[in-house]
């Protein structure tokens, strides 16, 4: 037991990821957050702070809002719905700047999906986010109040551009599908 916990990979613990004490409470407390409404589950664990957003909140994106006041986690509960499958990875964070009780962090994720379609084209939407949040740890709680998402690439606003070599049907994809057994008629049935 003591050789597998020396031998496994915390990913918040790693300097190189979350060089700083607040963009590794930021990922952390973001990821556990995400998790809440990808997989259920808690929304807060021991010792990490919990995420909340501002009822103010500006949030400028690439990805579709479906009402002008949309929030990120209210937007991420609708996704969950259309997409057959669904993860948000925290990959680092760090932070850029501290104005009095503001602080502004960057965040790197990755969002993997799995294509409402009948391959099921598999996409992974790269990029970073600039959040400026209140930590406020003495109830141990991180606010959102502005959100700024962009993604890699020489377009970083257009979504469209970062999905559509992704969404074609890869040569395994058709070899499954045109591999697969139709079905046979039921002899008892007349097919007419």
């Amino acid at each position: 037991k003591e050789a597998e916990k020396e031998m496994e990979y915390k990913r918040f613990e790693d300097e190189g990821a979350f060089g700083d004490e607040l963009g590794k409470r930021v990922g952390e407390s973001l990821q556990i957050a995400l998790n809440a409404i990808l997989y259920g589950g808690q929304t807060n664990e021991d010792g990490v702070a919990v995420w909340k957003e501002d009822s103010a909140l500006k949030w400028v994106t690439p990805f579709g809002k479906k009402s002008g006041n949309a929030s990120p986690f209210k937007e991420l509960k609708e996704a969950t719905s259309f997409y057959n499958k669904l993860d948000i990875a925290i990959l680092s964070g760090k932070t850029i700047k501290s104005e009095g009780k503001f602080s502004t962090v960057e965040i790197r994720w990755d969002i993997g999906a799995l294509w409402p379609n009948p391959w099921e084209s598999r996409v992974l939407l790269t990029g970073t986010s600039i959040l400026t949040v209140v930590d406020d740890k003495a109830s141990n709680t991180i606010t959102v109040v502005k959100q700024e998402d962009r993604l890699d690439g020489s377009s970083p606003m257009d979504v469209v551009s970062s999905l559509s070599s992704q969404l074609s049907p890869r040569f395994w994809d058709i070899y499954h599908i045109g591999m697969t057994p139709s079905t046979e008629l039921d002899p008892r049935f007349d097919p007419s």
